[in-house]
């Protein structure tokens, strides 16, 4: 026989949420900090969505450098992959028949391929 799955039935003390602290002890321990610690350390805080939104920021500004960067290796590296995708085409042995062309291709994408500037 398959067990049916019930709730755990809670007393309603059980219910209550307790905090592990009085209010006498958290004074004290706010007293014994330095004048201006706990405003000083809330006004400093960067809140998490700014912190989101700035990083989204930065990965969309990096994918246009990205779309723009492959536009120009595209110009200046035109002649050696035309010559690469006219090789490959309609070929079954691309590899090994390509394989000249393709390493041309690579290198003049290398020289001019540069994502930090």
């Amino acid at each position: 026989m398959r067990k049916i799955w019930t709730p755990i039935r809670r007393s309603e003390d059980q219910k209550i949420v307790k905090n592990n602290y009085n209010e006498e002890e958290k004074e004290n321990f706010e007293k014994s900090l330095p004048k201006g610690f706990i405003e000083n350390n809330r006004n400093n805080r960067v809140p998490y969505f700014e912190i989101k939104e700035s990083t989204m920021i930065e990965q969309k500004e990096k994918k246009e450098v990205q779309k723009i960067l492959a536009l120009e290796l595209r110009d200046k590296c035109r002649p050696e992959i035309d010559e690469y995708v006219e090789c490959s085409v309609g070929k079954l042995w691309t590899i090994l028949k390509c394989k000249d062309l393709m390493m041309q291709m690579r290198n003049c994408l290398k020289k001019y391929e540069n994502f930090e500037v």
